[in-house]
């Protein structure tokens, strides 16, 4: 019985070796598997783009089986990464896969990840192996602009990482000559680190044996006018597609509006004739739901409209034409009843004749006022929103305002640019102050094809920098122009007018195409109005009415 407490002391002692030696067996693999980040020295060369070149050497020590490494560069607070490289010593890494030699980029969730491949699994293992790893490449987008300096603020390591950093070394290079007094440096970092000049534009900051969970982040303020402005959003090998994604979708929207209002029922009708007319409307306002434009045919076809209806008479006498007023003016629309007094006076009296010819001293100064007033008929009807000159007009500067306003948005970040299409500008505003109708829209067409061309033609020579506000603002620059472009052919008809077209355009059809219906006393000031017919008499009185 006395030996039974040793035997189970004994027991004890045995089962705690036991663990012991099976948990040194465990951990002796691990410590065949061993890489150290050295030191980290780091050149970062600021451009007068503001853009960052940057040159990383990684000093590693390995041991085992590794087979390469990696560094992930954390995107916030930038716009990209480009030009990247991988070296070792003096061997460049090709980049696209991870074989052996060979690098790839992956963007993640926490940053741009640069990852390369050193060894096979096949390859021998690391027997306290140094290597010196570089990693270069160009960063976007880095600095923030406020007032009269420029910021940057840049974190220098990776947010995971095995091991201690020996040695840190950050060398900030500036563009040019800088007043030090202006410059600002600080170091966010728990440790002891130095921050000093060392030499005429060189900015140090280092570090000593830096751990594995500490951040390591520099803030640099300098004064403003060291780089461009223009940088902060600057993007390399941008395609040039890019500066037409926003004017393409601009102008298919407009060209769509264009067909569907104005061009659509013309092109795309049905081909059917309407025997009848589709509404009680004045042969006037008709005519304008299928031009838009108010004409001397639709005066005279409400002459003749008017004497269908039995309110005046027309008369041939030899070479001119008797008109009698025979009805009171009453239930009449409102320029109907304008053209009565402008015929007959004011108050006109029922008997009251007038000679067509009497025209050229008394009617011509009203054509101007009748014509407005079909406009304003077919507006109060609710076939139009409002006067179309007025509209078409507004559109057209409208387009001019959104294209210089961005052009100076534009200057605001890079003068030069300013400086290129000042002439163009003024030139353009000068010619738009001219324009009508149709040499609206052909003059405004080649305005925004030079304008295309100065701007493909800057973009070439280096006048204009492709970064992404630039892109924005020229997008829009064009699409501006494009709405100029279509504004001569802007429709002022609302929702209901291109319906009513195109039942109008099938009854001209059937007019056009029946010489005897359409010299019908029903349907003749329609045809007047339409352009259908046009013999001698309606010519001679739209002559008249014109003052020839």
């Amino acid at each position: 019985m006395t030996h039974l407490p040793k035997l189970d002391i004994f027991t004890k002692m045995a089962r705690k070796r036991l663990l012991l030696l099976i948990l040194v067996f465990l951990i002796i693999p691990a410590w065949g598997k061993l890489v150290v980040l050295e030191n980290i020295n780091i050149n970062l060369h600021i451009k007068e783009d503001a853009t960052l070149d940057i040159i990383e050497e990684h000093d590693y020590l390995y041991d085992g089986d590794f087979t390469g490494g990696s560094r992930t560069i954390k995107l916030e607070g930038l716009e990209s990464i480009s030009d990247v490289l991988v070296k070792e010593g003096d061997f460049e890494y090709i980049p696209g896969s991870l074989e052996k030699f060979q690098f790839q980029t992956a963007a993640k969730i926490n940053g741009l990840a640069i990852e390369w491949t050193s060894r096979r699994p096949i390859d021998p293992e690391y027997k306290n192996t140094r290597k010196k790893m570089t990693i270069q490449y160009k960063a976007h987008g880095a600095f923030r602009f406020y007032g009269n300096y420029d910021e940057l603020y840049w974190r220098v390591l990776d947010e995971a990482r095995d091991g201690m950093i020996k040695k840190l070394s950050v060398k900030m290079y500036f563009p040019t000559d800088i007043d030090r007094s202006k410059v600002s440096a600080s170091i966010i970092y728990n440790g002891q680190a130095e921050v000093k000049f060392i030499g005429e534009n060189i900015l140090g900051f280092s570090a000593i044996n830096v751990g594995p969970s500490d951040s390591f982040d520099i803030k640099v303020g300098i004064p403003m006018g060291v780089i461009e402005r223009i940088g902060f959003l600057k993007i390399q090998n941008m395609p040039l597609y890019t500066l037409f994604v926003i004017p393409f979708a601009v102008f298919f929207v407009v060209l769509f509006l264009y067909l569907r209002f104005e061009m659509g029922y013309e092109f795309f009708a049905s081909k059917k004739k309407n025997t009848s007319r589709p509404a009680d409307l004045m042969p006037a306002v008709s005519a304008l739901i299928i031009d838009e434009k108010p004409d001397i045919r639709q005066v005279v076809a409400t002459i003749y409209d008017l004497a269908r209806r039995g309110y005046i008479e027309i008369n041939k006498n030899q070479n001119d034409f008797e008109i009698k007023l025979i009805k009171f003016p009453v239930n009449l629309e409102e320029y109907e009843v304008k053209f009565l007094k402008a015929m007959f006076g004011d108050p006109a009296k029922e008997g009251n004749i007038i000679n067509a010819s009497s025209f050229k001293l008394l009617f011509s100064k009203y054509i101007p006022d009748l014509k407005e007033a079909i406009d304003d008929e077919a507006v109060k009807l609710g076939y139009f929103y409002e006067d179309r000159l007025p509209f078409k007009r507004r559109i057209y500067y409208f387009g001019w305002a959104i294209s210089i306003l961005m052009l100076a948005v534009c200057g605001f970040f890079n003068l030069k640019i300013i400086l290129f299409f000042a002439p163009l500008v003024l030139f353009a505003g000068l010619l738009g102050c001219s324009l009508k109708g149709k040499s609206l829209v052909f003059s405004s067409a080649l305005m925004m094809l030079a304008i295309i061309v100065l701007l493909a033609r800057a973009l070439a020579i280096g006048i204009i920098e492709q970064s992404l506000l630039l892109v924005f603002l020229i997008s829009i620059i064009i699409s501006g122009l494009i709405i100029v472009a279509f504004s001569g052919g802007a429709s002022k008809k609302n929702m209901v007018a291109p319906a009513e077209k195109r039942q109008w355009l099938a009854y001209k059809r059937f007019l056009a195409g029946n010489g005897s219906a359409a010299l019908e006393k029903e349907n003749l000031p329609y045809s007047i109005a339409f352009g259908v017919v046009k013999n001698e008499d309606t010519e001679r009185i739209e002559k008249y009415m014109l003052g020839e």
